[in-house]
């Protein structure tokens, strides 16, 4: 079983926008902010997660007093051990015909020597709100797709993978479609929705193959460290948007952009 990172979420943004169809016209939108920071959360944002660590069930959990000083934590998604997923999602409905805006910097880093250069990463999903929630399959699933002992993300509209080692894209584990010759590491992948069996989509190398170096376009930071990496050392920010497209079948352009430096510009990742 592979390892998964320390993963850590800070400063989230998530917009919901009305588009006005053929008009850059913005309509009406909502926003939700969360640094986590401090020791609690809106009562928006759901924390959980599945699988057990040092012998207690896993939750997601925040940072603050605990292993980082007070109002200076993060999300902490997993701890570096097999075979968790933790979460953590907005409860908040809205209808499918408006747009999303999701911005978010995290860190993605490992404490522990493993025979995979870590693994596997994280997902970003939308969900029916009328399905009650519970979490995907952990590995390569990242929370979203299925395995081959686990159920998929029950609801699951879009699930798009921030995939270190390339088994989200991949068909194997039991998911529906994807490659099959090789791994695609530090990659950005779309899974569709829950109906479609969380089926292969899209997918995309960040032009950094390897799962063992680290360089400007790693997905994580991949040299075993017993403190998180900070900004001098590796820096990630992920905006996703995803802006419905007229028409009788809904449909939508989802795009996923990066930066790499907290001065650095956006560089889009996938379209």
């Amino acid at each position: 079983m592979k390892y998964i990172h320390y993963n850590f979420i800070k400063r989230a943004i998530f917009t919901v926008i009305a588009f006005l169809f053929f008009s850059i016209q913005i309509k009406a939108q909502f926003s939700i902010t969360e640094n986590f920071r401090g020791s609690s959360v809106g009562s928006d944002i759901i924390l959980g997660g599945k699988g057990t660590s040092k012998g207690r069930p896993f939750t997601s959990y925040l940072t603050s007093g605990n292993v980082d000083p007070v109002n200076q934590g993060w999300l902490r998604l997993t701890n570096a051990t097999t075979n968790l997923a933790g979460y953590a999602y907005i409860n908040k409905a809205f209808p499918g015909t408006l747009g999303v805006i999701v911005e978010f910097e995290y860190k993605s880093w490992r404490d522990v020597n493993d025979s995979f250069n870590g693994a596997d990463g994280f997902s970003v999903f939308l969900f029916d709100a009328k399905t009650p929630f519970q979490i995907g399959a952990d590995g390569g699933a990242l929370g979203y797709a299925q395995k081959t002992d686990q159920t998929g993300l029950p609801g699951g509209y879009i699930g798009i993978g921030i995939d270190e080692y390339g088994n989200f894209g991949a068909s194997t584990e039991g998911k529906n479609g994807g490659y099959s010759s090789s791994l695609v590491p530090n990659a950005v992948t779309l899974r569709g929705t829950a109906s479609s069996n969380w089926k292969y989509l899209a997918s995309t190398g960040i032009k950094q193959a390897s799962t063992s170096t680290n360089s400007a376009n790693s997905v994580d930071y991949n040299t075993k460290t017993t403190t998180r990496p900070d900004d001098g050392t590796f820096y990630r920010k992920v905006k996703i948007t995803i802006v419905p497209i007229s028409g009788a079948t809904p449909k939508y352009n989802i795009t996923v952009f990066w930066a790499t430096t907290p001065t650095g510009n956006y560089s889009q990742l996938l379209n």
